[in-house]
Order: structure tokens, then C-alpha cells, then sequence
């Protein structure tokens, strides 16, 4: 199928929204960057999501590792460039550590204006990596939505941790094709399959990482030992 105008909106913003929107995240926490595009596209929304604004990035990624470990969904912070991504590398190590379902999405510098020692620019990239499951920079509008849909998923799939997104300047007048609600990110939903072999033992025992103190909902690890007639070891 062709894309149509209705298939695009104007703005990295406005389609991080979107797809925000799509996904059920109703709160951002963070510090919007100098160009305040962000605010922008929050009003022209029309479903928007919260905005708690924060005094500094670090506590943006405080909060939303707190909501993150509270819900067992998927927390969204954003930040702006340069200094603001150092300033949120504390918070940053705090979700890791904390296997915190978080996704940060940060200002960057343009493509034209890269490597020519531009105001607060920085490979943030390089330097978030280490502290992240995937950290990406989105260098093309076509590319923005897959890659926060992906960063979405890498947050909550497999070990918790957090994500980090860079949507550069130059995204933020460009048209974004937006199409599709694509999946919905959730939390741990309590069931389990078990393999045969699993089923088949007669003395199973379950090892329980220090993952699970934030994601025992509903009394997963309890009601799979019951299940399974197995001793638990933490």
C-alpha cells in the first residue's frame, strides 16, 4: 500500500507521541531541550500524555525508573543534548542497575552540523551505550518510528533495562510516516509455559534472580513453585 498524507505527521515530536500513544504510555518524565519543540507538538496533540517536568535530568530518570519498577511497564523519559545526556548518566546507571524498563529519548546534533564541533555536541551514542541494552541515533524520518517500536520492545523483553534514542535536529520539522498501532509493550503477565523436561523432574528446584523483586506480580514465582511442586532459592 502507497503512503497517503494522512500517514504522516509533521515532526520527530508529534510522531513519538503517536506511537507513544499506540503503545499506552501516559506520562513522559524529563527536561524538554532548548528548542522546545517537544512542547510543541504536547499541545497540538490530541491525546497527549503528562508531562512531569523535572529540575534535572538525573531525577527525569529517577522517575521514570520508579514508575517503570512500580508498573512493570515501560517508563518513557526525555531529555535534551550535550550536557543534558551526561546530566541523566547517573539515573541511567540507576534504571541498568535496577533492571528498570526505561526508554530515553534525547535532542542530538543534525546531520550537516556533526563532527564540526557544533554547540553541546557529543557522541552520546558512545557514551550511553555501557549503559544501556541498545543505544541508537535515528538519522532518517522513515527510520523513527520502527526504532522507538524497537526500543519499546528491547526495554521489557527478556532482562529489564533501559533503552536510549536519539532523534537529531534536523528530524524535528521533517514529515514522519506513521502507520499502524503496532504491538502493545506490557508487563510480565504471570504465565509461564514450562518445557517437558521441567515437567517431567521429580526434585525441580527454581533459582530466582533479584530481577524478579519487581516484577513478582501477581504472585508469579509463587504460584509457578506451586505449580511445579519446586523449592524456590533466591
Amino acid at each position: 500500500m502507497r503512503a497517503t498524507m494522512s500517514d504522516h505527521v509533521e515532526g520527530a515530536w508529534a510522531a513519538v507521541l503517536e506511537v507513544l500513544r499506540q503503545h499506552g504510555v501516559r506520562t513522559l518524565f524529563g527536561l524538554p531541550g532548548d528548542d522546545l519543540e517537544l512542547l510543541s507538538a504536547l499541545e497540538r496533540a490530541a491525546e497527549p500524555p503528562r508531562l512531569v517536568l523535572c529540575r534535572d535530568q538525573r531525577n527525569a530518570l529517577f522517575m521514570a525508573t520508579g514508575q517503570a519498577l512500580h508498573t512493570g511497564s515501560v517508563a518513557v523519559a526525555v531529555i535534551g543534548k550535550g550536557p543534558a545526556v551526561t546530566n541523566a548518566t547517573t539515573g541511567l546507571l540507576e534504571a541498568t542497575c535496577s533492571r528498570a524498563p526505561v526508554v530515553l529519548v534525547g535532542a542530538g546534533t543534525d546531520v550537516k552540523h556533526r563532527g564540526a564541533r557544533a554547540f553541546q555536541e557529543l557522541d552520546q551514542v558512545s557514551a550511553l551505550a555501557p549503559l544501556t541494552k541498545w543505544a541508537h541515533r535515528v538519522d532518517h524520518p522513515d527510520r523513527l518510528v520502527p526504532a522507538l517500536r524497537r526500543a519499546l520492545l528491547v526495554a521489557t523483553q527478556g532482562a529489564p533495562g533501559p533503552v536510549y534514542l536519539e532523534v537529531p535536529d534536523h528530524l524535528l520539522t521533517a514529515e514522519v510516516l506513521v502507520r499502524g498501532a503496532g504491538p502493545v509493550v506490557s508487563g510480565p503477565t504471570g504465565s509461564a509455559v514450562v518445557p517437558e523436561p521441567v515437567r517431567a523432574s521429580r526434585r525441580p528446584l527454581l533459582l530466582v534472580g533479584g530481577g524478579m523483586r519487581h516484577r513478582n506480580g501477581d504472585r508469579v514465582v509463587a504460584r509457578l513453585a506451586e505449580r511445579l511442586g519446586a523449592a524456590v532459592f533466591s
